[in-house]
């Protein structure tokens, strides 16, 4: 028989529905996604916040979410020197959206359970609202600042904002958009301002401002991944630093994209701004989110254990959780090897796949 011309016997590309538990990373539920909102005073009296509740909205009312005719879940919540949650479970009912605030940055938890954090597209539109109200934005996106009773925090928690999602979808995986507009200065990950340039040290303080000041970003990005959930960091200040070197580990270790929009206006950079929220609002993938990847070789082969792109996610023994991966022969040449791959992952109306790649060289 010549192998040769028989396709299957060489290649293959099989996708399979399942039903049984043991190919679920976890049981299929509904696509998640949270939106994070920096309200601090620099997001403020840039117009990054009102830009991005009218872009939210937006999004939410053209049906631009994945999964969302099929019982996708959307939270959305801000942040500050605190982080303030939305319970708009009653919105449709007429009845106004409850504001939850969480003082202690330090040790983050939700105050909503159940169905009080995760909630429907429409009642997240509410909540959208309510934070326009709250903060004073009027529809055309400006800010009313006589209207405003406080003034707004200079301080942003956005690392405990990130370990709040990392609280919120540790059960269920999913995507997380997190505008900010100023690096974390209070709570957990706070960051300090780091100096560089002839006046900070010359080339070797400035070759030092391209590596991360701390290593706790790209362990909270690689925590991300483990429990399947993915953010998109989209930093506008509106000064020049913000460490983007340290904020840019937790998108690139866990499948994110990271948006950068230097000295941040909203004049110049809302339409920018906007069509960047709804492109990642729809091109977020649930299957993805939701995939593990398992590798077989020939005896003989050996999987390199080695991450290319934007996923960072760990191994666990001879499972390799990467887009790409090499092997090379360490017992000499063979005639014919073969790798085999399994991808598993559930497409956003909760079907469960599993797709086999055979390919003999």
């Amino acid at each position: 028989m010549d192998s040769d011309q028989r396709h299957e016997l060489r290649y293959g590309s099989v996708e399979y529905i399942v039903g049984s538990p043991d190919y679920w990373v976890r049981p299929p539920k509904p696509a998640s996604y949270v939106y994070a909102i920096d309200v601090s005073a620099s997001a403020i009296s840039s117009g990054l916040a009102s830009s991005t509740i009218l872009s939210i909205r937006s999004a939410l009312s053209a049906g631009l979410l994945p999964g969302g005719k099929q019982g996708a879940r959307v939270a959305i919540f801000t942040f500050d020197d605190s982080l303030h949650f939305y319970d708009a479970r009653g919105a449709e009912d007429g009845r106004s959206v409850s504001v939850h605030v969480v003082p202690d940055v330090h040790d983050p938890f939700l105050p909503l359970g159940g169905d009080g954090f995760l909630q429907t597209p429409a009642q997240a539109i509410a909540a959208i609202e309510a934070i326009a109200e709250i903060h004073g934005l009027d529809a055309a996106g400006a800010q009313r600042r006589q209207q405003q009773q406080d003034a707004p925090s200079a301080s942003s928690a956005l690392g405990s904002a990130l370990h709040a999602i990392l609280i919120a979808l540790k059960d269920v995986g999913g995507k997380a958009f997190v505008i900010s507009a100023s690096i974390p200065s209070v709570g957990i990950g706070k960051l300090e301002r780091r100096g560089g340039g002839a006046v900070g040290g010359g080339e070797d303080r400035e070759m030092g401002l391209i590596k991360p000041a701390t290593p706790d970003y790209e362990m909270l990005g690689c925590e991300l991944a483990e429990k399947q959930i993915s953010v998109d960091l989209f930093l506008a200040p509106s000064s020049v630093y913000i460490d983007a070197a340290t904020l840019v580990r937790v998108p690139r270790a866990c499948g994110g994209r990271l948006y950068m929009f230097s000295s941040f206006d909203r004049v110049r950079d809302a339409a920018s701004l906007h069509r960047a929220i709804c492109t990642a609002t729809q091109a977020a993938c649930v299957a993805v989110l939701r995939a593990s990847c398992a590798l077989r070789t020939s005896v003989g082969l050996e999987t390199v254990g080695e991450f290319i792109g934007h996923f960072a996610r760990p191994q666990r023994g001879d499972d390799v959780s990467g887009p790409v991966v090499r092997c090379h022969d360490v017992d000499g040449a063979r005639n014919e090897c073969c790798v085999e791959t399994a991808r598993r992952k559930c497409q956003s109306y909760n079907e469960p796949h599993v797709r086999w790649r055979r390919v003999a060289v």
